[in-house]
């Protein structure tokens, strides 16, 4: 595949901007035949990729006339994405740039649906579960569909690894479609992939040879920082809470991740008593006018759109989301320069893909993790999370060796004071800005008050002991085994965690964070993708623990 083509298509899309190096590097390879593992870092543009796809691949080949008579001009490709929120914005990208797209998964009307049966949609997106249920699987069978379908794009292809094994089986059904539609390559789009994640989302994708594109995960214009910090909530973010007093709708955008529901209201409730009604609104009170806002799985969906709107708009007054990761993948809000997690995350790779939506526009800005003894225990978080917030060595170092050592070089050079708390601390530039520090309060005796369980009031962690996730871990797979009664499921090759979604290792999963489980959403969707199943979890979590806080 020539260059020239490309930029030919490229030309004829008109798209308003210019394809970076390794986009180019995977259309051409895509373009040529071959399966493609891309691994770009957060906010490079991986969704440009499947929207100039379609007229690509049609372009390559030959012009196909269907058996309607109804001549086409673009191939079809097929986008499998996690979640319904992230499909929905990627419609409206896509479109935005003069391309037709739809997401299935909602009823169609009567016009689109017929336009995707005749393949006249180039960019189709769904979730793996409308892949393999329903009517969807009958369409992709359709002769149409088959001849006229020339990619399949796995979109955060990490979930597949992360999901396929026990929690959303479909997705580690995907490589069915090889044989469905043998004629497409298989795309697997990524910002967060180590070298064994690739051989297994490859494997678990039917990607025997492939072409790989792996971009360097540094973010030069973010700064690292992370801090043991004290359970005062106050204490932490007074700094931000005085910048949103003084400088209102001027505030640099700032994403407060939390760990639960209940810790995002505990911060949002701080900020509504701090700022109080004068100084929460621009303008008449109301929630377009708010400087700050709540994001979670149960925040009504049209509060949802709302604070995504707002949020997008570079002269927006919303200033501050505080959310769980339900205001996750697909966030693409180009001005934001302070990402938060209060409490380290789970993993590594929740923490890449979460710190990365701080600086798209190049401005400089912060990662900030506060995080507490009770994170950073053996059960609460993965190895490297926990090593990265104990780390007394550079913290960009660390995440470029984890991500993509083949990329080491790419450090060099970077200013220490723009690197990381580490690195700034022994900085001698003569340049340095003058306080990297105003947002973290000084370490004191709270810390050791908190983890010995000494505050009695309204925390967001359960105090478990050992002995009580034991009992919780009985009880986890004795519901199990009342769900397969309950259900009187017919006999099956399946195993019994297949079909409740309780393998063991989500129950052990689900016993190690138990204290941070409050609320039906803080397991359903993270752990459990059945609301029922959730529920019952809740319950026996609540059974099976007091109902005391650290």
């Amino acid at each position: 595949m020539n260059r020239e083509l490309i930029d030919d298509v490229v030309a004829a899309l008109n798209l308003p901007f210019k394809l970076k190096d390794l986009q180019l590097e995977c259309l051409k390879a895509v373009a040529d035949g071959k399966d493609l593992f891309a691994v770009l870092p957060t906010g490079y543009g991986k969704s440009v990729l499947y929207t100039v796809l379609p007229k690509l691949l049609w372009e390559s080949k030959v012009k196909v006339r269907c058996s309607t008579g109804v001549e086409h001009f673009s191939s079809v490709v097929i986008v499998i994405s996690p979640l319904i929120s992230l499909m929905k914005d990627q419609v409206l990208n896509i479109k935005s740039l003069g391309v037709d797209c739809a997401y299935i998964g909602e009823k169609q009307e009567g016009g689109e649906l017929m336009n995707i049966k005749n393949g006249k949609v180039p960019v189709l997106l769904m979730s793996p579960e409308s892949l393999f249920s329903g009517s969807w699987r009958q369409v992709l069978e359709t002769d149409v569909i088959r001849r006229l379908v020339s990619a399949i794009v796995v979109d955060e292809a990490h979930c597949v690894e992360q999901w396929g094994d026990e929690f959303r089986t479909d997705y580690s059904r995907i490589n069915e479609l090889r044989s469905i539609l043998p004629e497409a390559v298989m795309v697997a789009l990524t910002a967060t992939a180590t070298l064994d994640s690739r051989i297994k989302i490859s494997k678990m994708l039917g990607m025997n040879s492939y072409h790989t594109v792996i971009g360097c995960c540094n973010r030069e214009n973010i700064m690292y920082f992370a801090k043991k910090a004290s359970y005062d909530i106050e204490e932490n973010f007074q700094w931000l809470i005085d910048e949103l007093k003084l400088k209102k709708s001027e505030t640099p955008k700032v994403i407060i991740y939390c760990r639960n529901i209940k810790t995002c209201s505990i911060i949002y409730s701080l900020f509504r008593r701090k700022l109080g009604a004068n100084d929460s609104y621009i303008g008449q009170s109301s929630a377009r006018n708010c400087l700050y806002a709540m994001f979670h799985h149960s925040t009504p969906d049209k509060n949802k759109q709302i604070i995504s709107e707002n949020f997008r708009q570079p002269d927006g007054k919303l200033r501050v989301v505080i959310a769980t990761n339900a205001f996750g993948m697909g966030i693409n809000v180009k001005d934001i320069h302070k990402v938060i997690h209060w409490g380290a995350p789970k993993s590594v790779n929740g923490f890449m893909q979460e710190s990365g939506r701080a600086g798209r526009d190049n401005s400089p800005s912060q990662s900030i993790v506060y995080y507490h003894p009770i994170d950073v225990s053996v059960t609460a978080t993965d190895d490297q999370m926990r090593q990265y917030c104990k780390l007394k060595s550079c913290r960009r170092h660390y995440l470029i060796l984890h991500f993509s050592p083949e990329n080491m070089k790419a450090v060099q050079g970077t200013p220490k004071h723009f690197c990381c708390d580490n690195c700034a601390i022994s900085c001698d530039c003569q340049h340095c800005p003058v306080d990297f520090y105003s947002f973290f309060p000084n370490e004191d005796d709270s810390i050791v008050m908190a983890a010995a369980g000494q505050y009695d009031d309204n925390k967001s962690y359960r105090t478990i002991t050992d002995e009580k996730r034991e009992t919780l871990t009985v009880s986890l797979h004795e519901m199990r085994k009342s769900l397969l009664q309950s259900e009187c499921y017919e006999p099956t090759i399946l195993p019994a965690e297949i079909l409740t979604g309780l393998s063991d290792t989500v129950i052990k999963n689900i016993v190690s964070n138990a204290h941070y489980m409050f609320d039906i959403d803080d397991i359903y969707g993270e752990y459990v993708y059945d609301k029922k199943t959730a529920e019952k979890i809740l319950k026996v979590i609540d059974e099976a623990c007091t109902h005391t806080y650290i």
